[in-house]
């Protein structure tokens, strides 16, 4: 029996949509080149926004707010269905404002108004005394972080309950067709058939999709952060000033990144 869906890619969105296809009782088998979670998923710094969240059509901040409001929920099934902690905290955000950009202070105000996150422009020492200069800032207190590594591990406890099948080391090279429909993937010498297929292969989605990836645009890019043993409470919100951010945890650690290195698939 070919099962209902196969997934490419066990990175973070591959891992939830098998997740969330299996909890309404579909059959799932799921394929990674690697190992389950080891590429950008693992790496990120687990920040639960898009960044500005006024930067960007209007289709992308509406899907977003939305997806925020789902999170807490959907965690807790997650954690209840693995019994891993994911580490989920809604720590708000401080966004050092930009001097010089007028455009940006408008679309922000724009998004502020269409916001019920309390979101509000503030100045920043009033949020974290520690700043050594003062600043205004975009203050986001509903902005959320989870710890990546415990968020795959309970996505693939939860999926060793559901019995989804899980492969790794195994690339797919390609898809095999019957006239205009996709009835299986070529695996090296095998073949994978299945009744839907979903593609969830981050960077490398493009590569493997070819034709059919019509204007799709994904493109790696390697970024180095840095980890410091802190103090608990040493720093309270994540701050966020252009690029570069912090991202406090619970137990001291302090993240801080990352660089945005534009060298293809080279780690």
């Amino acid at each position: 029996m070919y099962p209902d869906f196969i997934i490419v890619g066990a990175g973070v969105i591959g891992l939830a949509t098998a997740y969330e296809l299996a909890r309404r009782g579909a059959s799932v088998t799921l394929i990674e080149r690697g190992r389950v979670g080891r590429e950008s998923s693992w790496a990120g710094a687990g920040i639960l926004s898009v960044l500005p969240p006024w930067d960007y059509d209007n289709a992308v901040i509406d899907l977003a707010r939305y997806s925020e409001s789902l999170y807490p929920d959907w965690v807790a099934s997650l954690e209840e269905a693995s019994g891993i902690d994911c580490k989920y905290r809604r720590s708000g955000m401080l966004m050092l404002a930009m001097d010089d950009d007028e455009r940006d202070d408008v679309r922000a105000r724009q998004w502020l108004a269409a916001s019920c996150a309390g979101s509000e422009k503030v100045a920043a020492r009033a949020i974290v005394p520690q700043l050594s200069v003062e600043r205004e800032a975009w203050w986001l207190p509903s902005a959320a972080q989870v710890r990546p590594p415990r968020l795959l591990k309970a996505l693939r406890g939860a999926l060793s309950r559901m019995d989804v099948n899980v492969i790794e080391n195994s690339e797919v090279l390609g898809f095999c067709q019957a006239g205009s429909r996709i009835v299986s993937l070529r695996c090296g010498k095998a073949e994978a058939g299945g009744g839907q297929f979903v593609v969830c292969a981050g960077a490398w989605s493009q590569r493997l999709l070819g034709e059919h990836a019509l204007a799709l645009d994904i493109q790696p890019v390697r970024g180095q952060m840095l980890l410091f043993n802190c103090a608990p409470h040493t720093l309270g919100p994540m701050l966020l000033e252009d690029d570069f951010y912090l991202v406090p945890r619970a137990d001291g650690h302090i993240l801080a990144g990352s660089t945005v290195e534009n060298v293809g698939f080279d780690k």
